[in-house]
């Protein structure tokens, strides 16, 4: 169910800034699929090498050898799985279309810096994004797409219709259950199939996204503060580097966060804060604000 759904938020998170929205007087439906495409190529362009561009577009779409290239791939990804879901939304009376707010939601990334551009994300409901769609269904009414709902959740699959809801609260159990987890209100997670908030120090948890903000999950499965250098270690969540390893005398201690060029498997490893992967999904630490450096897997 969720997989459309999410396709079609992907693809407004990739949307960032065209010079040519700056100044407009907005953007039709119509032609938002095809401006989005035109801003993430032009950022792609900015902050990626060309080497990197080729791999995106050969392993996805085929090969991308130029930013026309690109602008053409995407703009025909885009109509295919955005356009006709928002056309159909606008249609049929469930979604309300600013073109204003829409070139204000493209505009707003014009900031965005290399470094932040892989992990810079945009939303229906956040932000300069939040008004150009407004939802007009009601709980309870038929939709197909989470951005026509009020409530912001619709149980339709993007292609047949579902209706409008809320998710669910603390103690309920979990909405859209499959083998990933479930969702639940915000700030709430999903455990074991009910909505629970999120642990506190000294509770019990199964992962780190179970405890509270700044804590992790510790090989006890326990909520803790997370060691620093040279403390004793098990395993990666209990180090705040996520760097367990031994230390040349037979312990595992927390090492400190690693240096561009270490080999790494998640960002919070990195100095830099950023685990680039290439094509076989091997991480290596990548420093931001150079081109090329946080592009892998856009």
């Amino acid at each position: 169910m969720r997989s459309m759904r999410t396709a079609t938020l992907v693809l407004l998170m990739l949307a960032s800034v065209s010079s040519a929205c700056g100044g407009c007087g907005g953007i039709k439906s119509e032609d938002l699929p095809q401006a989005l495409a035109d801003a993430e190529c032009k950022k792609m362009y900015e902050c990626c090498t060309d080497q990197e561009i080729s791999d995106m577009g050969s392993s996805l779409f085929g090969p991308i050898n130029s930013e026309q290239d690109c602008k053409d791939v995407y703009g025909g990804l885009f109509k295919s799985f955005f356009g006709p879901a928002l056309r159909d939304a606008i249609d049929n009376g469930r979604v309300e279309y600013d073109k204003k707010g829409a070139a204000k939601c493209v505009n707003s990334i014009d900031d965005i810096q290399c470094k932040n551009f892989n992990d810079t994300e945009l939303s229906l409901t956040d932000g300069a994004c939040s008004d150009f769609l407004v939802p007009l269904v009601d709980e309870g009414g038929t939709c197909k797409q989470d951005f026509e709902c009020k409530s912001g959740s619709c149980s339709g699959d993007g292609n047949s219709e579902g209706k409008c809801f809320v998710l669910p609260g603390e103690g309920e159990a979990c909405a859209n259950m499959d083998e990933f987890g479930g969702d639940c209100a915000d700030g709430l997670n999903c455990v074991d199939g009910t909505c629970e908030a999120p642990h506190a120090e000294g509770e019990q948890c199964t992962i780190s996204a179970d405890c509270q903000e700044g804590l992790g999950c510790d090989s006890s499965g326990t909520c803790a503060t997370p060691k620093e250098a040279g403390e004793p270690c098990q395993v990666r969540a209990d180090c705040a580097s996520r760097n367990c390893a031994d230390d040349g005398n037979g312990n595992t201690v927390c090492g400190p966060k690693k240096d561009d060029g270490a080999e790494c498997s998640a960002s919070a490893e990195c100095k830099s804060g950023n685990c680039s992967f290439d094509q076989n999904f091997n991480g290596t630490c990548a420093g931001g604000g150079t081109a090329g450096a946080t592009c892998d897997g856009r």
